[in-house]
């Protein structure tokens, strides 16, 4: 309730929420506000008396999907890459309905890399988190909102796609980085990138590398929706996939 000043720019009045489906409320620590966790899809109508609001909207895409082997061969892939994290502080919307889409994640492939991650999307295409790319087997890893990690044989980590999305608006604060580098030996893999950091590339061992970083900059707005992975009292959205090992370890997720 009440009336915001943003960036000393513009005043709006706040926003009445008339109805959500699959959405769940959380009121925030100082009572300023109402975030609405969304994880399936759903719809959120908002509407006040001039027609005009700001809203705060932080989507997150689904995460590719990995790879295994084929016939037998240990043939390591990369990790999967994290689905893409967009932010807007102070996205102006009028009265209406807006539909929340929540992308699921990739599906596992066998002798082809994993697919891609699916998009998260705030409005008719108005916000949109791009899906983490798949795990390269064998082969370059898939682009997407951050890429997927390289095969072996040395092939390329995928590279992100959520700059060159053409589709947020001005203000949005994008995340999304590359995969990691697959060794040249056999069994060595790059890791997924996240949303903080690329997956780490692989300088010629055996195991796997380790996914990308997620991002924290969220966290107080994670912690207070109970979303988020908790390390020391932050919370973290969207790391990467840790690389896959044929007869050595894994890489770690980001």
């Amino acid at each position: 309730s009440g009336t915001y000043a943003w960036n000393g720019l513009t005043t709006y009045p706040a926003a009445t929420v008339s109805a959500v489906t699959n959405g769940t409320s959380y009121g925030s620590p100082d009572g300023f506000y109402t975030y609405y966790k969304f994880l399936s899809s759903g719809s959120i109508a908002l509407n006040n008396s001039i027609n005009a609001m700001s809203v705060e909207v932080l989507v997150v895409a689904g995460g590719g999907g990995g790879s295994g082997n084929y016939g037998g061969n240990a043939v390591p892939a990369g990790g999967a890459g994290a689905g893409a994290v967009v932010y807007h502080s102070n996205y102006v919307v009028s009265n209406g309905t807006y539909a929340i889409t929540v992308g699921g994640g990739g599906t596992t492939g066998s002798a082809v890399n994993g697919t891609n991650g699916n998009d998260s999307i705030f409005g008719a295409n108005l916000i949109v988190a791009k899906g983490g790319g798949g795990a390269g087997w064998y082969a370059v890893g898939n682009n997407g909102g951050c890429g997927g990690g390289g095969g072996y044989n040395g092939v390329l980590g995928g590279t992100s796609t959520q700059a060159g999305s053409g589709v947020n608006p001005s203000g949005s604060v994008y995340y999304g980085t590359i995969g990691g580098q697959g060794a040249t030996i056999s069994s060595g893999s790059g890791g997924g990138g996240g949303a903080a950091g690329k997956g780490v590339d692989n300088a010629g061992v055996a195991n796997g590398q380790a996914g990308g970083p997620g991002t924290n900059a969220y966290s107080t707005l994670l912690s207070t929706v109970s979303a988020g992975v908790g390390v020391s009292g932050l919370y973290y959205i969207a790391g990467g996939g840790g690389g896959g090992g044929s007869y050595s370890s894994g890489g770690t997720g980001g």
